[in-house]
Order: structure tokens, then C-alpha cells, then sequence
């Protein structure tokens, strides 16, 4: 979570650099250096955001609306610091460490129906 955090931050910030310093020194004074350095800062800001966000989603720290809310809030100047507040204070519940139930011992039709469905009909390897 904490990772998720500092890299929200940091699409935030270079986000702002780049819209709010880098393109009015282009556009106003003629200075395209500061967007070429800074453009490519932000571009891996982002990629390492967006996958960070995945994988926190993928652990089942954040749910789809929350990743979701953190991209769209990725896109905006500014959003950045809200979509920081919009992380919870704790992650949720996550779903891998959660003891499952034994599953069931297949009955032989289960088995059949399965051996069908995955060789066909006509197994030529395996004598039914």
C-alpha cells in the first residue's frame, strides 16, 4: 500500500511539472528542453503507476472501483493529490491468504463429463 502511495505521489507531481512549468516555458518562452526532459520522467512515472495499481489490485488491496479511480484521477492536473486521499487507510482483505474449502471427491459422471469435454468425444489415447 505504502508503494501504491509514493507512486501516486510521484505521477502527481511530475504530472504538474510537466502541465504547468514545462509546457508554458515551451509555449510561452520557446523552451522545449524542459518538456523533452521532463515528458519522458512523466511517462515512467505513469507506466510504474499503472502497474503498481495493478498488481496492488491483483493482491486484492484495492478493489476495481478503486483502481478505476486512481486512473481516471491519473489523467487530471491535480487529481493526483485526490486520488492519494481516495486510497484506504488500510488494505482490504486480501483474497489469496484465505483458506479455501476442500473441493468435493468428483463422482464418476463428473470424471466422464471432464475427461469428454477436455479429449472429445473420440479418445484414441485413453481406454474409457
Amino acid at each position: 500500500m505504502k508503494a501504491l502511495r509514493i507512486t501516486a505521489f510521484a505521477e502527481a507531481v511530475t504530472l504538474i511539472l510537466l502541465v504547468c512549468v514545462a509546457v508554458p516555458l515551451k509555449y510561452v518562452l520557446g523552451m522545449p528542453a524542459f518538456v523533452a526532459a521532463l515528458g519522458p520522467v512523466h511517462g515512467v512515472a505513469f507506466i510504474v503507476f499503472l502497474v503498481v495499481t495493478m498488481y496492488a489490485l491483483g493482491e486484492g488491496l484495492i478493489n476495481r472501483w478503486g483502481a478505476l479511480r486512481l486512473f481516471t484521477g491519473s489523467l487530471i492536473p491535480f487529481g493526483g493529490f485526490i486520488k492519494e486521499r481516495w486510497l484506504p487507510t488500510k488494505p482490504l482483505r486480501r483474497t489469496s491468504h484465505i483458506q479455501q474449502r476442500p473441493a468435493k471427491a468428483d463422482t464418476w459422471r463428473q470424471t466422464a463429463l471432464r475427461h469428454t469435454l477436455h479429449h472429445g468425444l473420440l479418445c484414441g489415447h485413453c481406454d474409457r
